[in-house]
């Protein structure tokens, strides 16, 4: 079930955040999306940052935030802190 959606500042992405731990992150402009995992229990909160919409915050029933990286290497998204 999602929990969250936040779409980036600049329009061209989606994401949405469940119960099930995962993140998904849906690139409006090409059809891709790419699924991120790094939370040990639901994501109940996601946020673009305001001045990169290649920079997502989420937020997690397991008391943690990661910020994460959409333009890393090869667009898979990483982990920039927890």
């Amino acid at each position: 079930m999602v929990n969250s959606v936040a779409i980036s500042p600049d329009g061209t992405s989606v994401a949405s955040g469940s119960f099930d731990r995962a993140i998904s992150v849906h690139d409006l402009t090409t059809g891709s999306s790419i699924s991120l995992q790094g939370h040990s229990k639901g994501v109940n909160c996601l946020r673009y940052c305001p001045s990169s919409s290649s920079t997502l915050v989420s937020g997690s029933d397991d008391m943690t935030a990661i910020v994460w990286d959409l333009g890393g290497e090869g667009g898979g998204g990483g982990r920039l802190s927890a």
